[in-house]
């Protein structure tokens, strides 16, 4: 009798442990599976720390700087203290202000250029005011030749944004050579507002066509020392009516409750409001027409973006927005009713937009909603076990990574055949996951500092996999099994060339350890029990001359101190071996030699625990060593 376990897969809970296929897992925790071996994940690696913020960071966006990897180059982050706040790069022609923008929360809508987020001052409110008072005109007397006219005038910001017109003037006539005098101007914005500064001011009048009536541009005029609350226009109709039309009739301020914030393709932005969805004019995100909204039956959670389109995740069925200009913009109602539960939740695929909704993990695309993990448990188990209304997911290629607490989560790989679902553990104060828009790496916040998920370059972390219940036509005695690995480098992580003598004098003797910005933690030099999770994670950022860096893992009982040396090979493995639900054996295993089973017993169900950093691609058990040697 052989039992050989290979191409490891992952927990597939709708399967009781006797009914899983041979190679998936009744227990499988912080393992990578995509290479059909054992691979545990790598250690986060502290890319940013934010701790300087007087508040807990929620949502951290990395500014775009070229870097391959957010791990190359410290990099320039903004810091948000909502979750609900979305924070996306302008898609706006030859912009050589590189504006970013944000909304979302409680966040009236903002915008500014990149070396300004970074500096933290100066932030703008979106969008630009409109004049409110409509210009009083005095026409010149009636000549040869008289023209009726009326007027409007905008605004226009440092960036070149326009602003909607003023109300238009009363219709008057007079000569159509002589100059015509315009008053009661408005000379700044109106309204508690901080937008981007003040400019420039347009004035437009009426040209009268064969079958319609239009506004077109008649002059400009600089801020310079000041606007006045005149002005003057001398232009001739034939030049006036060669000139552009009033491109701005319409456009409004974005609403100050805007929320999802996203990007769609042709330079829109889109964003909701309870039911109401709202688009920007295309590559101008300061300008929000209301001849563009739209409206479903149901309140919006969030949006997620699909090819040329926007999948509306609400509290019932979702929708698809597809479209190339906002004016044309179609509404598709998915069938299905398939509410989604977490904003947070909602990533971004190739195949379609996933969210967290009440029936498992849902990906809606135009061809309708599918239950992603219908085939892998029941809708009582995922409401369970996967807090699916806690649900803060980041998309890592075509695999997700959530976190459904702040220190337990899971990963779901759809394209990947073995790698199915396999659960995180024993994280620490995980506030955030995201995903970097300009190299895709996910990357978590914890306390306030962004670590890089799953990096190459770091040790991998210590996983857990346990098989199914295999099932012997009789009672037998298992005498002998075989692992097969390939060794690597684990340890604790550390800063090679570090001085670490200040920190281990301080951290050693400190009494009172400020963790955050104005809140005092006490402490002692060996924590209390209970107060970290055993084998999670913590950044002393109060304590003298700290690095960047994971506190230590250390036991129960060990050093408070950082290590002494570097990186050491630990090529254990320990083996759990349970026969008839009684275990059997439990031993840490140092070589791919053959190991020897106790005797004295026989069983008919068994089931192998790994548990290691190594990568394992097989383990092979047999009654005999003879048999095992066959295998």
């Amino acid at each position: 009798m052989l039992i050989h376990l290979q191409n490891f897969a992952g927990l597939r809970p709708k399967l009781g442990d006797r009914a899983l296929p041979e190679n998936n897992a009744s227990v499988a925790e912080n393992t990578q599976l995509y290479s059909a071996e054992l691979r545990g994940l790598r250690q986060p690696l502290a890319v940013a720390d934010l701790s300087a913020e007087t508040f807990t960071v929620e949502r951290a966006y990395r500014l775009s700087d070229g870097s391959v990897s957010i791990a190359d180059a410290p990099g320039t982050w903004v810091a948000f203290d909502e979750t609900a706040v979305n924070f996306i790069r302008g898609a706006l022609k030859n912009d050589s202000f590189d504006r970013y923008y944000a909304a979302g929360g409680t966040l009236i809508p903002k915008a500014a250029r990149a070396v300004d987020w970074a500096a933290g001052t100066p932030i703008y409110d979106l969008g630009v005011p409109a004049p409110q008072t409509k210009p009083v005109v005095t026409p010149p007397a009636p000549g040869t030749v008289d023209e009726t006219r009326a007027y409007v005038y905008t605004f226009v910001n440092e960036w070149g944004e326009e602003s909607g017109p003023s109300p238009a003037s009363a219709p008057v006539t007079g000569d159509i050579t002589a100059q015509w005098n315009l008053s009661s101007l408005d000379v700044s914005f109106i309204g508690g507002l901080t937008p981007n500064p003040l400019a420039k001011r347009r004035i437009y009048r009426t040209v009268t066509g064969q079958t319609s009536v239009d506004f077109r541009f008649v002059k400009e005029e600089l801020i310079g020392g000041g606007f006045i609350a005149t002005a003057t226009d001398d232009e001739s109709t034939d030049t006036v009516s060669l000139n552009e039309s009033l491109p701005s009739n319409g456009w409004q301020l974005p609403p100050p409750g805007l929320q999802g914030l996203v990007n769609m393709a042709n330079g829109i932005m889109v964003g909701f409001i309870g039911r109401d969805l709202y688009f920007s004019e295309p590559y101008r995100p300061h300008a929000w027409p209301i001849s563009y909204q739209r409206a479903v039956d149901a309140d919006i959670i969030g949006l997620g973006v699909y090819q040329s389109g926007v999948v509306v995740c609400t509290t019932s069925n979702p929708y698809v927005a597809t479209g190339t200009h906002p004016i044309s913009i179609a509404l598709t109602r998915i069938d299905d009713v398939e509410p989604c539960l977490s904003e947070r939740s909602i990533v971004n695929s190739l195949a379609g937009v996933m969210y967290a909704s009440q029936n498992g993990l849902v990906m809606v695309n135009q061809a309708g909603a599918f239950n992603m993990t219908n085939q892998l448990m029941s809708r009582n188990e995922w409401r369970a076990e996967y807090s699916p209304a806690t649900s803060r997911s980041a998309a890592d290629g075509s695999r997700i990574v959530t976190f459904n607490s702040v220190s337990e989560g899971w990963l779901f790989s759809p394209a990947e055949p073995l790698g199915y679902i396999v659960n995180l553990s024993g994280f620490s104060d995980v506030s955030g996951v995201q995903t970097d828009p300009f190299t895709g790496e996910v990357y978590i916040i914890s306390r306030d500092v962004v670590y890089l998920w799953n990096p190459q370059t770091t040790v991998p972390q210590s996983y857990q996999w346990r098989s199914k219940v295999f099932e012997t036509p009789y009672p037998v005695n298992m005498g002998a099994f075989r692992l097969q690995y390939r060794d690597i480098i684990a340890g604790v992580e550390f800063i090679p060339g570090y001085d670490y003598t200040v920190y281990d004098v301080s951290r050693f003797g400190a009494s009172t350890i400020i963790l955050k910005v104005g809140v005092p933690v006490v402490t002692s030099p060996l924590n209390t029990l209970n107060l970290y999770p055993i084998n999670g994670t913590r950044i002393e950022t109060g304590v003298t001359d700290s690095p960047p860096v994971v506190q230590f893992r250390m036991p129960l009982g060990g050093s408070p101190i950082s290590p002494l040396q570097g990186p050491a090979t630990r090529n254990s493995i320990r083996v759990l071996i349970w026969a008839d639900d009684v275990l059997r054996y439990d031993r840490e295993i140092t070589s791919q030699n053959m190991v020897r089973l106790p005797s004295g017993y026989k069983a008919d169900k068994w089931q192998i625990e790994l548990q290691s950093a190594q990568n394992i691609y097989s383990f092979k058990m047999a009654e005999t060593a003879k048999e095992l040697a066959k295998a």
